[in-house]
């Protein structure tokens, strides 16, 4: 049972994006939550596309991780896209417990929005990680292929997510 995940950012993330976002998470999660320092992509980009792929990226994510009990999200400002998509927000592998996030599609001209949006697109997708299905109600876990239904999906999570959440780690989600 994780009770930690680490965040990875992947070239260029800023610091007090990470911050935040640290701080977001384990309100919401109650797992310690700790910055790994930034790394370069470890994946080549498709040079047809001039994206990365996802599932690729998760890869290389949960071989390089440092201790194989805790969960992994990467944060990458670069594009992503998984088999069969043009793009995706984000990407999750529950059996190795890794994530990753992208902010290129996130992006607003306000900030706050871009950021509420990164949140809620990393609660997601840790969620995912450790587990926990796509759910059907106002939730954190619904399914979002679009910026409208992101930005309709609230930043908490349900009752019952909340519930099997702290089934998996061990620890109260808030």
């Amino acid at each position: 049972m994780p009770q930690r995940l680490d965040l990875c950012p992947i070239d260029g993330v800023g610091d007090d994006l990470l911050l935040m976002l640290a701080h977001r998470l384990s309100d919401a999660t109650g797992l310690s939550v700790a910055a790994a320092r930034s790394r370069p992509m470890p994946v080549p980009i498709d040079p047809i596309r001039r994206q990365y792929d996802a599932a690729a990226l998760l890869e290389r994510l949960a071989a390089r991780r440092d201790d194989p009990s805790a969960c992994v999200l990467g944060v990458t400002v670069d594009d992503v896209y998984a088999s069969g998509m043009n793009f995706v927000f984000g990407l999750a592998d529950p059996e190795h417990q890794v994530a990753v996030v992208s902010l290129a599609r996130l992006a607003s001209t306000d900030r706050a929005l871009a950021q509420l949006r990164l949140v809620k697109e990393a609660l997601h997708q840790t969620g995912l990680a450790l587990g926990l299905p796509y759910c059907p109600r106002a939730c954190v876990m619904r399914f979002a292929d679009s910026l409208l239904a992101l930005d309709a999906r609230p930043a908490t999570f349900c009752e019952e997510c909340r519930l099997r959440l702290g089934a998996r780690t061990g620890l109260r989600a808030v």
